[in-house]
């Protein structure tokens, strides 16, 4: 071959293999992230679509509960509670969606949760459900809420407290998911001169509720036995709508409807009753920075939450953020006047010190207080009404971490304590000496967290196609620059045999 035609075909090829993998290079990342949202869109035939149905990580559920160690003279002489921490009684919890219809050509998917839970002993560190707790007894509370100011309430209470405890012991089964028989009773007073004959009341408690003409008798009531978590297991949380991605991926899981309404009802106005975000588990791909907050819709909490950047951390080596509630959150009205709306219109406390929320208008009636675990970012004041609150950023806050290209969170700690308000009600006996307090029943870590296995595949999946295309297109460069170089010097050589 022609000396000059062959440099000229060296050069032409060195210049269109180093032009094409610059282009390549410099658009890969481009086309990367569109191969990543290709693939996470929500449909049958998705690669994510069994871990998406029922996810694969374990979760968690580690409760701790406050025993009450001086339960009398809390009662009768108004003496500082001392309560001690009991725990982690661990449970493993699964969720699988079900109910699973796709909606406006793929756009949205509804489906409903599953959620069950199991005990898990050998993560407990010895602990078993068999095992007592001395705490608040919310039935006793829920009654006296619900009937101090019932007209014949002063004939059926005597009886009342001769069956049931302000602080009783049950088993940890009982307290959570069994749940333990609630009483009977036979309240007939047709024979005392004094008394209505009006005062004949007698069956379940919830029935007797009934007869009294009592409105918005509690759910947990019902079936005559109650836990606190007893509603919860093999059950599931509403039903969601979601969005799938397959239109805009910045859309991905977000959720649109919760029980076939665009908003909640339980709160003052639009701003608290609005539905924001996901429900936690995923995050649109690239949509997680230091500057953005993010949303999530717990259901638990009948709330949008918003967490906000805290660090960068290193988890088994991906880059992740991480992010926590503000303090701000959960503030009262007093303090951040954007919570104003959350002195619920239903509720019986009215507005709360910072660090707590009332729960009643969506917890079935029981007067349920939520906060952090001991009290974390809450008043102060309410921390010094107990002997053994120690409230630890570490241990008590609510943390997320994201990786960021994904949106998978790679570690999430899930933490909220139950509180039941202690107080007088009316001149019932059992609650005559109490102070007012916010008194600390459990509280829950929900847990979650990718194992070193698994990070490493993650790590690979962000890793490797990057460190293939780089080098791969880092040696053809090279063939190109030796290609040209090669080119000109036949070049050269052409020109000097000329």
């Amino acid at each position: 071959m022609n000396p000059k035609t062959l440099s000229w075909i060296l050069l032409g090829v060195g210049a269109t293999l180093g032009i094409c993998m610059s282009v390549l290079m410099g658009c890969f990342p481009t086309i990367y992230s569109s191969v990543v949202d290709k693939n996470v869109v929500i449909k049958e035939d998705s690669v994510i679509w069994d871990s998406y149905v029922s996810p694969p990580i374990p979760i968690y559920m580690q409760f701790y509960f406050f025993n009450v160690v001086n339960p009398k003279e809390v009662l009768y002489y108004g003496e500082k509670p001392v309560v001690e921490e009991v725990g982690p009684y661990v449970y493993e919890e699964t969720r699988e969606k079900f109910n699973m219809t796709f909606t406006d050509e793929g756009k949205y998917v509804t489906y409903k949760n599953m959620f069950r839970y199991y005990f898990r002993e050998e993560l407990s560190g010895g602990l078993k459900e068999s095992d007592t707790i001395t705490t608040m007894n919310m039935v006793i509370l829920v009654l006296a809420n619900l009937l101090h100011e019932h007209e014949n309430v002063r004939w059926i209470w005597p009886e009342i407290e001769r069956t049931m405890d302000v602080f009783e012991p049950h088993n940890v089964s009982e307290l959570l998911f069994e749940g333990w028989e609630l009483p009977t009773f036979n309240f007939n007073f047709a024979d005392v001169p004094i008394v209505s004959d009006r005062v004949h009341y007698n069956g379940t408690i919830a029935e007797i509720l009934e007869q009294m003409n009592v409105t918005d008798i509690p759910e947990v009531l019902v079936e005559n036995k109650i836990g606190y978590f007893s509603l919860l297991n093999n059950t599931f949380d509403g039903i969601y709508k979601v969005n799938t991605g397959s239109e805009n991926i910045d859309d991905y899981l977000s959720v649109e409807t919760w029980n076939n309404e665009p908003e909640l009802s339980w709160w003052k106005d639009t701003y608290c009753n609005m539905i924001n975000g996901t429900d936690g588990t995923q995050f649109p791909p690239r949509s997680i920075n230091e500057d953005v907050t993010v949303y999530i819709f717990v259901t638990q909490l009948c709330r949008s939450l918003y967490l906000n950047f805290d660090e960068e951390i290193d988890f088994y080596g991906i880059k992740a953020l991480r992010f926590r509630p503000p303090p701000a959150l959960f503030e009262s009205p007093t303090t951040n006047a954007d919570n104003a709306c959350f002195c619920n219109k239903n509720g019986t406390l009215g507005c709360l010190p910072d660090g707590f929320m009332e729960m009643s208008p969506c917890a079935n009636g029981v007067p349920l207080v939520m906060s952090s675990p001991h009290y974390f970012n809450g008043d102060p004041k309410e921390v010094d009404k107990f002997v053994g609150l120690t409230p630890d950023i570490k241990l008590h806050d609510t943390v997320l971490d994201i990786e960021t290209t994904f949106g998978v969170p790679v570690s999430a700690h899930k933490r909220i304590q139950l509180n039941l308000p202690l107080r007088r009600y009316g001149n019932l006996t059992s609650f005559i000496n109490v102070d007012s307090l916010l008194f600390p029943v459990l509280w829950a870590d929900e847990m979650a967290e990718l194992s070193s296995s698994d990070a490493s595949d993650m790590k690979k999946a962000l890793d490797l196609p990057f460190t293939l295309m780089y080098s791969i297109g880092g040696v053809l460069l090279l063939v190109s620059l030796a290609l040209l170089v090669l080119g000109l010097k036949k070049r050269r050589d052409a020109r000097a045999y000329v």
